[in-house]
Order: structure tokens, then sequence, then C-alpha cells
């Protein structure tokens, strides 16, 4: 009698039907692999947070998939890739150079459509894109244009941008149903 017959006689048939059905493997080991998914996910945005000085290709990455441009589940080097796609540079960037505050401010104010004031809606640039957002209090006061953009402050701007782009979209519809 071999190995397996006598594990069947044993168990009376149970390694065999299990074996027979896919689905009792698939449902065991789904909870694993969204285990992982989410473990992965985790461990990039808390590399993102703890950083002292976020790359371009993080940046993109934490605007992209937190104005929900692109799925969560993206990779950086995607959301990377997929920035560079609309031309908005004329001199590219290295995708793991570290980005300053005012760039940052300059890809967000893109990438999410902000409308911004008076002289940011006439010099589209990373210098008054900056200056509008921090007359908002978008962008902490204590932050330099020139110095290196930390993890937890690009989230806290990402954050606080998202929040107005919304508010003043809704401040629009209200004024195009009042008419």
């Amino acid at each position: 009698m071999c190995y397996y017959e006598s594990i069947e006689k044993l168990y009376g048939g149970f390694y065999e039907k299990l074996y027979s059905e896919k689905k009792p493997i698939v449902v065991m080991y789904s909870p694993y692999v969204s285990g992982i998914y989410i473990y992965t996910r985790c461990i990039l945005f808390k590399r993102i947070i703890e950083s002292d000085a976020i790359s371009w290709e993080q940046a993109s990455f934490l605007i992209l998939s937190g104005g929900e441009i692109l799925p969560e589940d993206v990779a950086p080097r995607d959301a990377w890739d997929e920035l560079l796609s609309t031309y908005w540079f004329s001199n590219v960037p290295e995708r793991g150079s570290h980005i300053t505050v005012a760039e940052f401010c300059g890809m967000a104010t893109k990438t999410l459509d902000y409308k911004g004031g008076l002289f940011y809606s006439l010099f589209k640039n990373d210098r008054y894109a900056f200056r509008d957002l921090r007359f908002k209090a978008i962008v902490p006061v204590h932050l330099d244009p020139k110095a290196k953009l930390k993890g937890l402050d690009a989230l806290s701007i990402t954050e606080r941008l998202i929040e107005e782009v919304e508010r003043s979209a809704l401040k629009n519809q209200k004024t195009e149903v009042s008419e």
C-alpha cells in the first residue's frame, strides 16, 4: 500500500476531494494573498512618509494615487511613467532625484487641475504654485521652496490640496445650479 492510499483510507477521501475541487484552495489562499498585498502597500506608504527627502517617482505616485487619477494598486514606477506621458517637463528630472517643495507644488497643481489665484493663472510655474498654496495655507509656513520635501509634508500638502480642489469644484457647481 502506498502512502497516498494509506492517507485516503485514514481520512476517507478528504484529500482527493480537496485536490479535485479548486475552490477550497483558492478560499484558503485568498486571505494570505490579500494580506501580502495590503502589507506591501503599507510598506510603500511607510517608506514615503518616513523619508527625509522623497524622489520624483514617489511624489508622482503620491499625487496620482491620492488624487484618484490612477488606481492605488499602481506601482510608483508606473505612476512616474504616466506623469512623463503628459509632457509637462521641458527638462525631465531623473526618476530617483529628490524633489523640492516648489517643484512638488507645481507638479501637484498641474496634476490635480488646481485653478489658483491671479498670478498662478497667468504664470503656471512652480514659483507661483508654491506662493499660491502657501497663501491658502495648504503649504505649511515653515517650508522653504528650495528645500527637499519630506514625505510627511508631501502627504499633508497632497491631502489639503485635494480638499481645496474638491471645495472649489463644489463651489463652482453650486454657482452653476443657482444661475
